[in-house]
């Protein structure tokens, strides 16, 4: 579950929050993942924003979306995005660089 502290100090959560409304106002963001909290580096001259999606999968049939990844990171001023995903099955983190 992300948190994110806003540049207001308020304080949003993924469970409180829509990424979409405060995408634009996050100062720092953090990831807890089986009891390890990760803080990715803060809005500063090389880091211009941060980025966070899910996916998932769901049976043509209907029933629930199963979630089976989460990724986070932070977009650096020359547009490259430096990820983390967590990938809820099999209990692994990549790292990404796109």
């Amino acid at each position: 579950m992300w948190t994110a502290k806003l540049k207001n100090g308020q304080i949003a959560t993924e469970t409180g929050s829509k990424w979409v409304d405060i995408k634009g106002d996050i100062e720092t963001l953090s990831f807890d993942y089986n009891d390890t909290k990760i803080d990715l580096p803060p809005i500063n001259g090389k880091i211009k924003g941060f980025v966070q999606y899910k996916s998932g999968s769901a049976s043509l049939l209907g029933g629930p979306i199963e979630i089976e990844s989460q990724t986070i990171g932070v977009i650096l001023d020359n547009g490259t995005k430096l990820l983390l995903r967590f990938h809820f099955k099999n209990n692994k983190i990549e790292t990404i660089v796109e």
